[in-house]
């Protein structure tokens, strides 16, 4: 089985190397680690498919060391540890070595890049033996999304055997994974599904109050199945379409399920680490859902809202409007942001003493009604203490 990860294992030699100098241990594991970005093994290796053989990125098929061929990706793969998979003819000690200084001298010159990224992750990056409580859930959403990464990359059999069973037992397969995750990181709210058809908008800063990742799992028979996981505390996930069997499952101490429309409201305790809002332009995105249409079987007109600061962060949102009155959402903002249905066609929004409707198009634009849905988008000064 593979695993393709698209951004957190491209993290992890920044993580390893700061975990080597604080003399923290580990974890060990069979699973093997490589591709053309830098990443880890879970026992700490590094490897990566080097860009020395001159393979073009769109090959499909790479050599083992006992002649046999296996798939070749242009991002990271995940493989079962033994001897048809070595990558060398080297001790594993030794190779891991070698492709560990290869890998340092190229993150050397792409410093400025990684970097950046390594910022971002810095509280999560600083100790990963040790899981840190912040506030009042255990780890941070990076090491949530990690630890359901690697129970996806260990339970290969159990995925073999709900791949030959119907859709219902490889959705329950899913479903256990998360779990199990939870099980490790109690508080969180984990949603993974596939990697089309969706939105999220979650509360706070990326890694850390809400993170996300990718993979892709090839199984014995040869199909491929892809995962887009989120772990959050607040916020909103939209599904439009089938999540799929295989893939959709969510689970946490403050989901709700809103019926017929596949949307899920995350409402747990809204991050305290979220740093200081963004003063300037906000925005607002919102879903009008038409009463009695099929996406929304009720008597009234639904909004959806999800309030941005100057810098695209989440400081606030509604999941579930009742425009048959008025809808506000304050979250981090100063005050609220209130919302009333003006018309079958329009919304009045007031912020304070600013006053204005979606049919302003100096400072919103609105979409065309889709079965009973249109999406709509609006501007509004704001400053934060």
């Amino acid at each position: 089985m593979k695993l393709i990860s698209s951004h957190f294992f491209l993290l992890l030699p920044l993580i390893g190397s700061i975990v080597a100098v604080a003399g923290v241990p580990l974890p060990t594991t069979r699973t093997e680690v490589a591709g053309r970005n830098s990443g880890r093994s879970d026992r700490g290796d590094i490897a990566s498919l080097d860009n020395d053989d001159q393979r073009s990125p769109d090959e499909e098929a790479y050599d083992n060391t006992d002649g046999t061929s296996m798939g070749y990706d242009r991002d990271l793969d995940i493989v079962s540890g033994g001897t048809s998979t070595d990558w060398t003819s080297e001790s594993p000690t030794s190779n891991a070595v070698n492709i560990y200084r290869r890998n340092a001298a190229k993150l050397s010159k792409a410093g400025s890049v990684t970097g950046k990224v390594g910022k971002g992750i810095g509280i999560a990056a600083t100790v990963v033996d040790a899981v840190p409580v912040v506030g009042d859930v255990v780890g941070t959403a990076l090491q949530v999304v990690s630890t359901f990464l690697k129970l996806l990359s260990e339970v290969e059999n159990a995925f073999g055997k709900a791949e030959h069973k119907s859709d219902q037992e490889r959705s329950k397969f899913t479903q256990q994974i998360v779990a199990k995750t939870l099980k490790q990181h109690p508080g969180w709210n984990v949603v993974t599904t596939d990697d089309k058809h969706h939105e999220a908008y979650f509360e706070g800063t990326e890694h850390t109050d809400w993170s996300h990742d990718t993979a892709s799992v090839k199984t014995a028979l040869r199909k491929t199945y892809h995962y887009d996981v989120y772990a959050a505390r607040t916020g909103i996930f939209i599904l439009n379409g089938d999540g799929g069997f295989e893939n959709w499952a969510y689970q946490g101490p403050q989901i709700k399920a809103v019926p017929k429309t596949d949307r899920l409201i995350l409402s747990g305790t809204m991050p305290k680490n979220a740093g200081k809002p963004k003063s300037g332009k906000c925005s607002v995105h919102m879903y009008l859902y038409d009463k009695n249409a099929k996406e929304n079987p009720s008597p009234h007109s639904t909004l959806v809202a999800i309030v941005k600061d100057a810098s695209g962060m989440v400081v606030g949102f509604e999941g579930n409007g009742d425009l048959s009155k008025t809808v506000s959402v304050t979250g981090h903002l100063p005050m609220p942001l209130s919302f009333s249905d003006a018309s079958k066609d329009t919304l009045t929004l007031t912020y304070g003493k600013d006053k204005f409707n979606t049919s302003t198009k100096s400072r919103c634009s609105e979409g065309k009604s889709k079965k009973g849905t249109r999406g709509m988008d609006c501007t509004f000064d704001c400053a934060f203490k």
